[in-house]
């Protein structure tokens, strides 16, 4: 009650305050802030998912085609060069390789979470004030990344669903109460998927 009424009796002084504290960079015009992070920087995102700009919306599309797969770019890296490793042999042992990653890569489709596809989507659709909303720069784009995970800890789920996942994962709302449980089982085949590649490529 009487935060409310401090807020009545100075909102003039909030509204200004917000007003001046908006990002003056050219393209954040149609955005909104969404949040601080622990290191206070600023996250923006646009009132309408159409009003990405383009090069965003490319990226955001083709990490959401990884997110359908279960598989990211670094994954199906080590998939590729396992299954050239194979061939390249000249071994029939070695095509039991090359069935392996197969049948992974058609398991990925049932896999419920991808943390890392996750956090890499979080990190094109929250643009922080120092960034230029057109342009996606490597070296932020990481920063943003290592900080989501820093300051979300163990609020995953938190943070996945304020960043709007639901519309990429209809049936995150029932996904609350196991959430853990799934992200585990998700970490766990993620990393013995890439134990498998890594030592047969580096033998």
């Amino acid at each position: 009650m009487i935060g409310k009424l401090i807020y009545w009796l100075f909102k003039p002084i909030f509204l200004k305050h917000y007003f001046n504290d908006q990002p003056k960079v050219k393209g954040f015009e149609n955005m909104q802030k969404v949040f601080i992070d622990s290191n206070g920087m600023s996250y923006y995102a646009p009132l309408n998912d159409f009003d990405y700009p383009h090069e965003r919306v490319k990226e955001l599309e083709y990490k959401l085609m990884r997110l359908r797969s279960g598989i990211s770019d670094e994954e199906l890296d080590k998939i590729l060069e396992a299954q050239e490793t194979a061939l390249n042999s000249g071994k029939k042992s070695d095509l039991s390789m090359i069935g392996f990653t197969i049948i992974e890569m058609r398991k990925r489709k049932d896999i419920i979470l991808h943390p890392d596809l996750m956090m890499d989507i979080a990190a094109l659709r929250y643009i922080r004030e120092d960034e230029l909303p057109e342009k996606i720069d490597k070296v932020i784009h990481q920063e943003k990344i290592n900080q989501f995970k820093k300051d979300s800890g163990s609020g995953l789920y938190d943070f996945f669903y304020k960043a709007g996942f639901k519309k990429y994962i209809p049936y995150l709302d029932k996904l609350e109460k196991d959430w853990i449980e799934y992200m585990m089982d998700s970490e766990i085949k993620i990393k013995a998927l890439n134990q498998v590649l890594q030592a047969y490529i580096s033998k």
